[in-house]
Formats: structure tokens, C-alpha cells, sequence
């Protein structure tokens, strides 16, 4: 185990696997390698230039000395982070503001789609079922899926509902406060303070919002790491638009020998389904790799309890045509 170390780039000579870590003079070397380093936060496109100490990603805020104090804040995204991150505003966490707008693209503040049925995305059986879809009815079914794994808990929504009411109704509001549901993000102008403007989704209305503060909880994307570009050119493209093609097993698609492997987690979404940013499946997930590793059956993945038939059940299928 090495920890506190940053890998520069991932090179092969056909024979193994070298890993360029900062500080080391030699490279590791490997035949196999399974990468697990997450996904990069996503900045919308007029955000961008713009990031800076008045403009950031949520995923920095605990690294950051935060004081709102008087300024006016905009919250740009309508998930979980986005929820938590009002919620401590609210709760004057960094200060009081000046005044506070939460946006979203989302048609409204939507919670987390947890019944029991829904659980069922998150199971082997219905990886190997998506994973034999045509690629192009994936994109669709993940947008479908979407609240399955990115909404807002039900105890965010009533605790930020109680809040905001008890507030408005006891007139404890000091500044102004506004959720913004439906809205799209089309530009970012200015710094300090910056002007937004966004299409409202409900009548097609552009609107406008100034902001000292922007704070972007536009969740994460999978990008192709950097240290991977001196064999990007040799790794196969996935479906959906993600970096990687990956086998069911995890495996990723390359032009190199088949005694070398190269594994990838949390990098399937369009491919594995919803189910692989998760870690609910992070052992089922782990046990996969490990029996193609290895070539053999370490770990027996033929038990489950199904709730759901994903596919036609044979015995189903066998009693319509006994009825034929």
C-alpha cells in the first residue's frame, strides 16, 4: 500500500504495466492494473472562466475559510450537494448572506427515488441485463433511472420545507430567498458580483440573477485520467460518450496483449447502468474482476435472491408455449 502518492502517467513496453509515481525514481510495474480514481467535477461551460475564490465547486468547500457575510449567493444545481449546501446557508453556517438563490435545471426539487422496487436497478441481475441492451436505448434508460441515485434525500427536502416556512411564516427571513426549480443555466458575465442568466424551463422566459458568490453543485464527470494519455491513443472508446469501453467483467477494451489487463470502476454508467457509480455493488463488483483475473471461479456469483424478472423468465416462456 502506498498512500499520499500521485501518479504522473501509465506507459507499457508489452510486457508490463509501468506506473510513473512523483518522487519515484522507478516506475512500478504491473500486468495487471485497475483504476478506481473517480470522476472530476463538472463546471458548466460559462462557469469556467470564471473559477476562482467568488466561484467554485462544491466538492472544495471544506477546504475553503467561507464568509457570506452580506453577500448575495447563488447555488447552482438541484441535487443532494445542492440541497446540503442551502440547507447550511440557511442555517448561517458561513455567516448571514445577503440574499440567497438556489437554481436548478430539474423541473423541481425532486427526491431520491427509494422504494423497495427501485433497489432492484441495484443488483447483478439487472447489470447483465443492461449490459446486453443496444447502446443506443442505454442513454435513455439511464435518464429515466435518473432519481434512482441522484435526488435529494427525503429528510433534506421536509427539513429545507419546514425551514423555509416556519421562517416565511414567522417573518424571520432577513434577506431575500428564492428556489429556482426549471431553470438552465445559458451564461455567467462579470466578477464580483457576477451576472447569471438562465432560460426558465416552465414559460421559456430568460431571467437574470446576481450573485457575489456562486457556488456550482453540478456534480462529476468521467473524463480519461491524465496519467492514461500515453496509451490513450491504444484504449477503446465507450458507450455513451464514456472514456472507456469495458467488458462485463470490467475489463477495458485496448489493442494490447491479452496477459496485460486494465480494469475500470465507477466508469460504466452507460454501459453497466446506474448501478456503477454505486458502492453498493462495490463487492459484487470487486469479485468479478478478481475471478477473470484469475481465470477461475474464486467467488461464486451465481446466488441471488430476485425480486424481478429483468428478462423473460424461462419458465414463463416454456408455459406460453405449451399453452400455443
Amino acid at each position: 500500500l502506498h498512500f499520499g502518492q500521485r501518479i504522473e502517467a501509465v506507459e507499457t513496453d508489452g510486457e508490463a504495466f509501468a506506473i510513473h509515481i512523483d518522487g519515484r525514481r522507478q516506475p512500478l510495474r504491473a500486468r495487471a492494473l485497475c483504476l478506481g480514481t473517480g470522476l472530476t467535477p463538472r463546471l458548466p461551460d460559462c462557469a469556467r472562466p470564471h473559477a476562482g475564490a467568488r466561484c467554485f465547486h462544491n466538492s472544495d468547500i471544506a477546504q475553503r475559510q467561507l464568509d457570506l457575510r452580506g453577500l448575495r449567493v447563488a447555488v447552482v444545481g438541484g441535487g443532494q450537494s445542492g440541497a446540503e449546501v442551502v440547507e447550511a446557508v440557511l442555517a448561517g453556517q458561513w455567516g448571514e448572506p445577503a440574499a440567497l438563490n438556489w437554481l436548478s435545471r430539474r423541473p423541481n426539487f425532486e427526491a431520491l427515488d427509494e422504494v423497495a422496487f427501485s433497489n432492484e436497478y441495484f443488483s447483478p441481475q439487472y447489470v447483465d441485463a443492461f449490459y446486453q441492451l443496444e447502446c443506443g436505448r442505454k442513454p435513455a434508460i439511464v435518464a429515466q433511472q435518473k432519481l434512482a441515485g441522484d435526488g435529494i434525500s427525503p429528510d433534506t427536502l421536509r427539513a429545507l420545507y419546514r425551514t423555509l416556512y416556519e421562517k416565511r411564516a414567522l417573518g424571520e427571513l432577513a434577506y431575500p430567498v428564492h428556489f429556482l426549480p426549471g431553470r438552465e443555466l445559458l451564461a455567467m458575465e462579470g466578477r464580483h458580483p457576477s451576472r447569471l442568466t438562465t432560460r426558465n424551463h416552465l414559460d421559456g422566459s430568460t431571467e437574470s440573477y446576481v450573485a457575489d458568490v456562486v457556488i456550482l453543485c453540478t456534480g462529476f464527470e468521467n473524463r480519461l485520467p491524465d496519467y492514461l494519455a500515453p496509451i490513450a491513443h491504444r484504449l477503446q472508446c465507450g458507450d455513451g460518450g464514456q472514456p472507456l469501453a469495458l467488458e462485463r467483467n470490467f475489463r477495458v477494451r485496448w489493442d494490447g496483449p491479452d496477459t496485460l489487463r486494465l480494469y475500470a470502476v465507477n466508469a460504466g454508467r452507460f454501459s453497466h447502468g446506474i448501478a456503477e457509480p454505486q458502492m453498493s455493488l462495490m463487492c459484487w463488483r470487486s469479485a468479478s474482476i478478481i475471478n477473470d483475473l484469475l481465470g477461475r471461479e474464486v467467488f461464486d456469483l451465481s446466488q441471488a435472491l430476485d425480486m424481478v424478472d429483468w428478462c423473460a423468465p424461462a419458465a414463463a416462456l416454456g408455459g406460453a408455449e405449451a399453452a400455443a
